[in-house]
This record gives C-alpha cells, structure tokens and sequence, in this order.
C-alpha cells in the first residue's frame, strides 16, 4: 500500500529535542531533593531535642519538615540513614577545615578553624549536643577516629581515641561555660596538651 504524503512528510519531520528541557527538569529535581534532605536533617536534629532517636516516627519527621512521606522514602530508605548522611556531612567539613592530617597528629590551625567554626555555629551545636548525637551514632557504630584516622595499629587507635575523648571534652566544657577563652586561646592549648606524644 503506497504512504500517503502526509504520511511521508512526517516520518521526514524531526521532533523539537527535548534534551534542554531534561537537562532542565533533572536540575530542577536535584535541588529539589537537595531543599527535601537539608529540611529533614534540620527537622531530625530539632526532633531529637525533644525526645530519642528510637521515639522519633517518619510521620513526626516528614510533618516537621514540612515534606511528603512519598518525598522522604524518595530519598531515604529509612531515618538511621538520615542520621549518617548527618554523619557523612559532619566528616566532610571537618575534613575542609584544614584539609586531612595524614599524621594523626592535628595542628594549631586544624584546632583553631575547629574552635572558630563552633563559635560561628553556637546555635547549631546547642542542637547536636542538646540531642545527645554521639559518634558512634553519627558514623555507623564507628568512633570519630576510626573515621577520620584509620589506624590498623592498635596502640595508635586507642592513644587517638584518647585524644578525641579529651578534645571533646574541652569543647563541651568550653561550649557549655559561655565560649569565654577565644578560638586562638582554645587552639593553642589542644594543640600544647592533647597533641603532645
């Protein structure tokens, strides 16, 4: 049976390319998931200064974000992988803030954009320590060293673990009795005392 030209003209017509418009559309999609996972890792935190981690719903957490439940299982399989996607970005800037010190040992300026970061983000880790987030929480039952340093030696790991837990209690101490030494004061004495060895 022989085309009709109608029929001919289209198969020679070539569609107006969609590509511009995917391209637009998956950017769109990404910043959207982006806004949806930053509201749920805020609504988590603030979640979790009200009561525990275990105690906390999907349906609390979607209703306090302000998301879909459709839009949380889109990109989370379950709020313990919230949790360590927290983790994750927590890594990620300490690991920014001067780089990784392939020592073990963490310098002045490590502590010192430590100590100036905490300040600068006083309001947000009230939340994280309010929350009680411990590291093994955060870092899939890891502790802070075992993510940051990974040591075989077993020596070396405990005398870390040491290091952090002595670190950490500074920073809560420091934390909780008003920030009053400056960050420069603060890096300088972890730096003199918990690094030294």
């Amino acid at each position: 049976m022989p085309q009709s030209k109608k029929d001919k003209r289209q198969k020679n017509v070539t569609p107006f390319s969609t590509h511009g418009d995917s391209v637009f559309r998956n950017e769109k999609n990404r910043q959207i998931n982006q806004v949806t996972r930053e509201s749920l890792s805020i609504a988590l935190i603030y979640l979790m200064n009200e009561k525990p981690f275990e105690k906390i719903s999907i349906t609390e957490l979607v209703d306090r974000a302000g998301v879909s439940r459709t839009a949380f299982y889109r990109n989370y399989e379950s709020k313990e992988e919230l949790l360590s996607e927290i983790g994750k970005s927590l890594i990620t800037r300490i690991h920014e803030l001067n780089g990784k010190e392939s020592s073990g040992k963490l310098s002045y300026e490590w502590y010192l954009e430590l100590f100036k970061t905490i300040k600068e983000h006083k309001e947000s880790f009230l939340l994280f320590t309010n929350a009680n987030l411990t590291a093994k929480m955060l870092f899939n039952r890891s502790t802070f060293v075992d993510v940051v340093f990974p040591s075989s030696e077993s020596t070396e790991r405990y005398r870390l673990i040491a290091e952090e837990g002595a670190t950490q209690n500074v920073i809560n101490t420091w934390f909780s009795e008003g920030m009053k030494e400056s960050p420069e004061e603060m890096a300088e004495l972890c730096a003199n005392l918990i690094n030294k060895g």
